[in-house]
């Protein structure tokens, strides 16, 4: 389990920042007839109404389009890069183009060539030139020719984040390299990528930390924790919180009912249902006097106090709508 920031505000904010495709600013859908197309922003028809529908949210420079139960893909010029014949289409990386029919899934080029066979059972995103693919009921990575890197030996597979993908055989996971070498066994109960290095595991109903060379770095004795944030990580052991760093030494005790990630150099506490909030070392800056609390975003915090509810900035201070 990860512990979750519980304001509905920040997913509010995380959905605004959604990116778009860069195609929405120069054009849009048009309906004629019963069909869909694409104009520019000037009222000029790029390409006619003759789709049952087109989506530019596919990618940043891709074009979705719809017709008679089959999907294909137009490129920035709103030219037919593949036939409209696929089931499926998918994410497009390393100039290579994830479609699938009639169950089985490949590979097409930019030109709409298909460089992989459509073979494959499920096909993944490429991530550092590798692939996650199932052939005959097992997992396997693929390189951009299609050549198989590592073998098909696993019942699922992630895609590689820095170097480093997680795979799972008899419902325990493991981590393997790129060269397919397992750098650790297969125990674990759970495991988690973090921006920071680390990689948060739990085995047992316990969570630890390792690095990129299948050590345990942070033992496994926590009954929650968090990806690190700013340094610092919100632990929980015996229904109280508190924050450790890389090394696993415990920076700020586990004394609080309820601790959040760092942000602006700042974390919420929570004693006794009142929220506050504390710096790295631990001091309480802002008082624990809250009804409610969010992590600070561009440099303010979403607050409730007695029914009122507004913003304050790093010192404590209310800013914006809602100060009286």
């Amino acid at each position: 389990m990860k512990i979750k920031l519980p304001v509905i505000i920040l997913i509010l904010l995380s959905n605004l920042c959604l990116g778009q495709s860069v195609l929405y600013k120069k054009w849009d859908v048009f309906s004629a007839n019963g069909k869909k197309g694409i104009k520019d922003k000037k009222g000029t028809i790029v390409v006619p109404a003759k789709y049952d529908d087109v989506d530019f949210g596919y990618a940043d420079t891709l074009v979705r389009v719809k017709l008679n139960e089959k999907v294909g893909v137009l490129d920035k010029f709103g030219k037919e890069m593949t036939p409209i014949k696929y089931d499926g289409t998918f994410w497009y990386t390393d100039n290579l183009l994830l479609v699938s029919t009639d169950g089985k899934w490949g590979y097409l080029d930019k030109k709409g060539n298909e460089i992989i066979p459509l073979i494959y059972q499920r096909g993944g995103m490429f991530s550092e030139k590798l692939a996650n693919v199932k052939l005959d009921g097992k997992y396997g990575f693929i390189d951009g020719k299609g050549n198989t890197i590592v073998d098909f030996l696993y019942d699922d597979a992630t895609v590689f984040n820095d170097g480093i993908a997680k795979v799972r055989s008899d419902g325990k996971f493991a981590f393997i390299n790129v060269q397919g070498k397992e750098i650790t066994d297969f125990k674990y109960d759970a495991g988690y990528f973090s921006k920071d290095g680390l990689i948060r595991v739990k085995l047992d109903k316990k969570y630890g930390f390792i690095n990129k060379n299948g050590e345990e770095i942070i033992p496994l004795k926590y009954d929650d924790a968090n990806d690190f944030e700013e340094g610092l990580a919100v632990v929980k052991l015996n229904n109280k919180f508190g924050y450790i760093d890389k090394t696993g030494k415990e920076i700020i005790p586990l004394t609080y009912d309820r601790t959040y990630p760092f942000s602006f150099g700042l974390g919420a506490v929570q004693i006794e249902k009142k929220y506050g909030f504390v710096d790295k070392t631990g001091k309480v800056v802002i008082p624990i006097k809250y009804d409610s609390a969010a992590g600070f975003v561009d440099g303010k915090a979403f607050v409730g106090l007695n029914g009122n509810y507004f913003s304050i900035d790093v010192k404590g201070n209310c800013v914006g709508n809602g100060c009286k």
